[in-house]
């Protein structure tokens, strides 16, 4: 009868911490984008007017990348070089974002941290943080070092 009562206990106490977690996770990322830019995951490359093919990312030639015709030159206040648009097989799956300077880098880290909340870093030699979301991951990384 004793180890019925343990199992249950450890029964109970591992769905608890299983909800905990779970619950963290969902609050982990407030604001989660479906998209960026106006142009929402899973949107087909076709059914946009104002894109330019730039190159395959992998040398399957699943992945081309393009860019858009007038395109941000600021993002949450950071100066942005360029934008990559990623689609997988025609649909839209990710959006690279480049910053040439560790200036625009920390007003970028300073937006994010202020928008969907603020992370430790995965690194102690550079500074990366991930957000994790049901719809979307956003990474953040520098490759300057930290000094």
């Amino acid at each position: 009868m004793k180890e019925k009562e343990t199992y249950l206990f450890i029964l109970a106490i591992s769905f608890c911490l299983i909800y905990i977690f779970f619950s963290a996770c969902a609050l982990a990322f407030i604001k989660e984008p479906d998209g960026f830019n106006d142009i929402r995951w899973g949107t087909r490359i076709d059914a946009l007017k104002d894109m330019e093919y730039m190159f395959d990312r992998d040398a399957s030639g699943d992945i081309k990348v393009y860019k858009r015709a007038g395109d941000l030159e600021i993002f949450g206040g950071a100066k942005i070089d360029s934008i990559e648009y990623d689609f997988f097989r025609g649909t839209f799956v990710s959006v690279k974002l480049k910053i040439k300077d560790l200036y625009n880098f920390v007003i970028m880290k300073n937006f994010l941290f202020k928008e969907y909340g603020p992370k430790e870093p995965m690194s102690d030699i550079l500074e990366t943080f991930v957000w994790n979301g049901d719809k979307s991951k956003i990474v953040l990384y520098s490759n300057y070092e930290i000094s």
